[in-house]
């Protein structure tokens, strides 16, 4: 689905209705799963990327705010901004 199709346009104001409709709670995981299907009507095989991509990053934020000290924390949140260039290089 690209922004500029007719998908999109009925996508769109569905998504923001619905989102203001749900607990505030529930709105983050509705908008990532509203996020995987637009990705998903584009290219369905890139949503494997996505996912794994996905869950590096919340492994990564997890990490690094387990972190005790400053030094570590940046240190682990360069590694895991190499990894998103790579993913991002690897598929760009």
């Amino acid at each position: 689905m690209l922004f500029t199709s007719q998908g999109y346009l009925f996508f769109l104001p569905l998504v923001f209705v619905a989102t203001y409709n749900l607990p505030p709670r529930a709105r983050p995981i509705f908008l990532l799963a509203a996020s995987y299907v637009f990705y998903a009507a584009w290219k369905p095989p890139y949503m494997l990327v996505l996912v794994l991509a996905t869950l590096l990053n919340y492994i990564g934020g997890r990490i690094i705010s387990a972190q005790p000290s400053p030094f570590r924390r940046r240190a682990w949140l360069g590694l895991f901004i190499a990894a998103d260039l790579a993913v991002l290089l690897a598929f760009k």
